[in-house]
């Protein structure tokens, strides 16, 4: 991958700590990233290759902010997340022109 990961992303007034995931984490099936939004961290597999890690970081941080904006509906959330999240990836990937307008100051 040509730009490292983030080491901190800030989601809303809150900065989280971008961590590798551990083993712990890992053992609960095929996980590829963790958002805890009680210590602020968000852990991914680096090991991923980097169309999954940047799916998997934007995911989680989808996760974050659905958690920071107090959402609710436990039971959606996986879903409503992962479909935003690869979504957002590929209108990004395929209109970078767009990226670029939305991040401008």
């Amino acid at each position: 991958m040509a730009t490292a990961v983030p080491k901190k992303i800030k989601i809303g007034h809150y900065i989280f700590d971008v961590c590798n995931m551990t083993k712990d984490l890992r053992k609960h099936g095929e996980v590829f990233g963790v958002c805890d939004q009680t210590k602020q961290k968000i852990h991914i597999d680096v090991t991923a290759t980097p169309a999954v890690l940047r799916d998997t970081l934007l995911h989680e941080i989808m996760h974050g902010v659905y958690w920071m904006f107090n959402l609710e509906d436990e039971n959606k959330e996986e879903k409503i997340v992962s479909s935003l999240a690869t979504g957002l990836l590929a209108v990004f990937r395929d209109n970078p022109e767009v990226a670029k307008f939305l991040m401008e100051k």
